[in-house]
């Protein structure tokens, strides 16, 4: 496919209750995007929000969010989240995945190569075509075992564009 996915998707939150629960601020801009402009490196807003069923899919093509652990960690609580990242270009695949305010399972491959791995192996895992090693389709295979939607349904969804405090201060310190 060779897209660019990076992105965080939180269980039984409404876009609108992520937005406002969130540890840090977001205004929406008013734009919409379809999937291939979100899964872009072309996305004109920091970033992008949809709803798929009882999930909330937040990109975060910049990874502002995306790695921030103990972030994610903390607004899982009650909750499971599960963040991704598919960048072809540079060959980085992986996975984080939290449950009620702890990350169970880490794993970030780059080039072929694993680089970072905590936790113990999900049952979901086990049904991938190549568990040695994770590349795009077995990310996105582990995202539908997950939360229930695979990538049709997702290249399918329409996002809202968002802005937060956490890029405006990036910016000011370019």
């Amino acid at each position: 496919m060779g897209w660019q996915i990076t992105a965080f998707c939180v269980e039984h939150m409404t876009l609108q209750e992520l937005i406002k629960d969130f540890p840090c601020s977001f205004s929406p801009t008013g734009q919409s995007f379809s999937a291939e402009d979100v899964f872009s490196a072309m996305l004109p807003v920091p970033f992008a929000i949809g709803q798929m069923g009882a999930w909330t899919v937040l990109c975060d093509p910049l990874c502002i969010i995306t790695w921030r652990e103990q972030m994610l960690a903390a607004f899982s609580r009650g909750r499971r989240i599960f963040a991704f990242v598919v960048e072809g270009a540079s060959g980085i695949y992986g996975f984080w995945y939290f449950v009620d305010g702890s990350l169970v399972r880490e794993v970030l491959f780059q080039e072929g190569t694993c680089v970072e791995e905590e936790g113990a192996l999900l049952p979901e895992e086990r049904a991938l075509h190549h568990p040695w090693g994770y590349d795009e389709q077995n990310v996105l295979n582990l995202l539908e075992q997950v939360t229930g939607f695979g990538w049709k349904q997702l290249s399918g969804c329409f996002f809202q564009g968002l802005e937060n405090d956490l890029y405006s201060n990036i910016r000011a310190v370019r």
